[in-house]
């Protein structure tokens, strides 16, 4: 797993270091650029209210053992849109440009993320692929159309190398990796 944060971050690092659109002002003869913030966020476990039957992980439902109901959905929603609202904001002024997102159960609550109001006038756009993880734990990213173009995006999943030298396939959420 962290493996999978470190060649995300790393990506995002590289989109971050990448040069940015020159602004046609200039400030003492020196080019002025504008800022984009890039950012990772693992939303912990950003479930639908819907029982996915394909997965083992059920407690986050109405019915489930962490009586996972819409208000709580919700309120999770609204909190996380606040929260990735504000990063970056006080340097760039506005939200972030890019945020890859992990721990979400599926395009829908992505969807809903975006919608909140502290995202909804921000013009993200969704990437997004099902992971092969048993949990039903994808990962995704968000991006500002007109700021970030994505050129490319592929899903990875990942291989284990056992003891005795033996591939074998790993449940767990793939690895995303996002050109523009």
């Amino acid at each position: 797993m962290n493996k999978n944060i470190l060649s995300v971050f790393i990506l995002l690092l590289i989109y971050s270091c990448s040069p940015t659109k020159e602004t046609p002002t200039k400030r003492g003869g020196e080019k002025e650029y504008k800022a984009h913030t890039v950012a990772f966020y693992n939303v912990e476990n950003l479930f639908s209210l819907e029982d996915d039957p394909n997965t083992v992980f059920h407690d986050r439902t109405p019915r489930g053992e962490m009586f996972y109901t819409e208000e709580v959905y919700n309120l999770k929603q609204n909190n996380l849109a606040k929260v990735i609202s504000d990063i970056g904001k006080d340097f760039t002024g506005t939200t972030p440009t890019v945020v890859g997102l992990v721990e979400i159960e599926n395009y829908n609550v992505i969807n809903d993320l975006v919608n909140q109001d502290a995202l909804k006038d921000s013009n993200y756009s969704i990437i997004h692929y099902d992971s092969p993880d048993l949990r039903g734990i994808d990962v995704g990213l968000i991006y500002k159309k007109g700021e970030f173009i994505p050129t490319n995006s592929v899903s990875h999943r990942l291989d284990i190398v056992d003891a005795r030298n033996t591939t074998r396939k790993l449940h767990t959420r793939a690895q995303l990796v996002v050109s523009g």
